[in-house]
């Protein structure tokens, strides 16, 4: 198969100009950027098991991660769900079964924390934290992401449908019940309450 060039150009939204550019040499598909816009994570295009992290202003390939091939070629678990920049130096990567935190360029695996079936977590909008529910103990737990602790948990009293922090971060809204009714859980992050 050919190869389509793809490329990655990131601008300065407040100026309106282009910082840079850069060809990558194999079909991939941007999945996110660091914060401070030098490190982007991609998908191969024609795998759903590899990521590569590039270092834009270098115009340099950083490492590439296959965070989930222990789990065997066969494994459906091996494909990435979800990927996401925690910083400049840490990678959260989600497959069905687990959340991994990886520390760039290494790419070396930090923590690997267990999901309920069907259970996404929810980043915090500084990434410092994230939630994730528990349907079984109907709880939310919320985590410390750089070190994988449970920091506070919320009970629900039922099970848990859905969460989102408020876009300060200052909150956590989490919903019992279904779509067609409930109701919903409001916590201050800086106090539980």
């Amino acid at each position: 198969p050919t190869q389509t060039p793809v490329r990655i150009d990131l601008y300065d939204t407040q100026r309106s100009r282009k910082l840079t550019s850069y060809e990558l040499p194999f079909t991939t598909t941007l999945e996110s950027l660091s914060p401070n816009g030098v490190l982007a994570v991609t998908r191969i295009a024609d795998g759903t098991d590899r990521l590569d992290v590039w270092n834009l202003d270098e115009k340099s390939h950083v490492c590439g991660l296959r965070p989930y091939t222990h789990l065997g070629e066969d494994s459906r678990d091996r494909d990435i769900q979800a990927v996401a920049f925690v910083d400049d130096s840490h990678l959260l990567t989600m497959n069905n079964t687990s959340l991994t935190l990886h520390e760039i360029p290494t790419g070396r695996a930090i923590y690997e924390i267990a999901l309920e079936q069907g259970g996404r977590p929810v980043l915090s909008p500084s990434r410092r934290f994230f939630a994730l529910l528990d349907g079984p103990a109907q709880a939310c737990h919320i985590f410390d992401v750089l070190s994988g602790q449970q920091v506070g948990s919320i009970d629900c009293g039922a099970q848990p449908s859905g969460c989102g922090f408020h876009p300060s971060g200052e909150q956590l809204a989490v919903m019992i019940g279904s779509q067609s009714g409930g109701e919903v859980i409001i916590v201050g992050m800086a106090d539980g309450q």
